[in-house]
């Protein structure tokens, strides 16, 4: 497949693989991981959410049969680019083991399309069969495979972008403030790997405190209105409570 042809690069939250130089990156700036690591990642990332068998691995980094302790060479592999993603064995949040088969990416993968694809993909019509005009993005395999991802997958990052807003709205309405809120979470959600537009597109669950009179002045407005209209009800010749014998 020509390089051209390919995802320039994959994004899985605050990291990113160049497909063509096999480098791996993280918010801008470089992070120096082991060839064999940054093999290993690439041939998870081909297949996000499915196993990679260690005996794939083999084949991959030793086609030849070089390495006799080719497992132990595979786990100080797995081990180094663990260590540069910041993930572990134990609780696993990118690279999951598969006991003594092999291992599976379980982060979602956002590929980043080339200039070039995204146009042909705005300026290719396509006709179905029903005759209906639509547009269809013709991207390689392996790309569509990384959009599609795992349902498994799609279905939990939908839960987590739902939770990170209702974290929105229930901390807005603690702090009175959408100001406060803002600092205190957008931060954490880039952290976690949520795309800047849509944390953009959480910000009306900022307003919490409109939903709930917790706010103070707004829980003296509302007494105060109480007070008035039963004042009202009681009407001006209508003698105090303590007046009344």
């Amino acid at each position: 497949m020509a390089a051209s042809k390919r995802a320039r690069s994959l994004q899985f939250g605050a990291f990113r693989l160049d497909l063509q130089t096999l480098e791996l990156s993280k918010g801008g700036t470089r992070i120096r991981v082991p060839e064999q690591s940054l093999q290993i990642l690439d041939m998870l990332l081909e297949r996000p959410g499915e196993m990679v068998t260690r005996e794939e691995m083999h084949q991959k980094l030793w086609p030849n049969g070089t390495i006799v302790e080719f497992e132990h060479s595979i786990n100080a592999a797995m081990n180094r680019l663990r260590a540069a993603l910041g993930d572990s064995a134990e609780e696993p949040r990118f690279v999951e083991t598969v006991p003594r088969r092999g291992y599976r990416f379980i982060f979602a993968v956002e590929p980043q399309v080339p200039v070039e694809l995204a146009e042909i993909a705005s300026a290719s019509p396509d006709t179905s069969a029903s005759g209906d005009l639509n547009f269809r993005y013709t991207a390689p395999f392996r790309q569509r495979r990384s959009v599609l991802c795992n349902p498994v997958i799609a279905e939990c990052q939908m839960t987590r972008l739902f939770l990170f807003a209702l974290a929105l709205f229930a901390l807005s309405i603690l702090l009175y403030s959408q100001a406060a809120t803002v600092a205190a979470l957008m931060g954490v959600g880039l952290q976690l790997g949520i795309a800047a537009p849509l944390l953009i597109a959480m910000f009306p669950a900022v307003n919490g405190y409109f939903f709930l009179p917790t706010y103070a002045t707004m829980v003296a407005a509302i007494h105060t209105k109480m007070r008035r209209r039963q004042s009202i009800a009681i009407g001006p010749g209508t003698p105090a409570d303590g007046a009344r014998a």
